[in-house]
C-alpha cells in the first residue's frame, strides 16, 4: 500500500470509524484494583472498571504489571476490545475487499515517578 493511500486509510478511519469529531475522548473510570505481590518490585494488577468508547459505557477489566523501579513504578499491559460492542461497524475497503477484524488490541506502558513528599504534620 502506497504512504499516500495509507494516509487516507487513516483519516477515513478517524473520521468514519472511529468518528473522532463526535467522540473526541475515551474514558476509563477504575472501580476496583485487586494487587497480587510477585516479587518484591513487581505485581499483577487486576483493574475494574467502565470503559466509555464511541458514546457507549460497558463493563471492563484488564491485566497490568507494576514494576517499582527506585523512585518510579513503570506499568505496562494490554487489552482487546470489540468494535461492535461500542458501536463501531467494522471498517472496510473495496467494497470488502479489506475487512478489518472488529476485535482491536491496545498496549499500553506507563511510567510515574514521585515528585517530593508532602508534609502533612504542618
Amino acid at each position: 500500500m502506497k504512504k499516500d493511500d495509507l494516509k487516507k486509510l487513516e483519516q477515513e478511519m478517524y473520521e468514519k470509524v472511529l468518528e473522532v469529531g463526535r467522540f473526541p475522548v475515551a474514558v476509563y473510570q477504575s472501580q476496583r484494583i485487586t494487587v497480587q505481590k510477585l516479587r518484591n518490585d513487581l505485581f499483577h494488577v487486576i483493574v475494574t472498571g467502565e470503559l466509555s468508547f464511541h458514546g457507549v459505557k460497558h463493563p471492563h477489566s484488564f491485566d497490568a504489571r507494576v514494576r517499582n523501579v527506585g523512585s518510579m513504578l513503570r506499568i505496562s499491559g494490554e487489552f482487546s476490545l470489540r468494535q461492535s460492542d461500542c458501536g463501531i461497524k467494522p471498517f472496510t475497503v473495496a467494497v470488502g475487499v479489506l475487512r478489518l477484524k472488529d476485535e482491536v488490541k491496545f498496549n499500553f506502558e506507563l511510567a510515574a515517578r514521585k515528585l517530593h513528599e508532602v508534609d502533612a504534620s504542618g
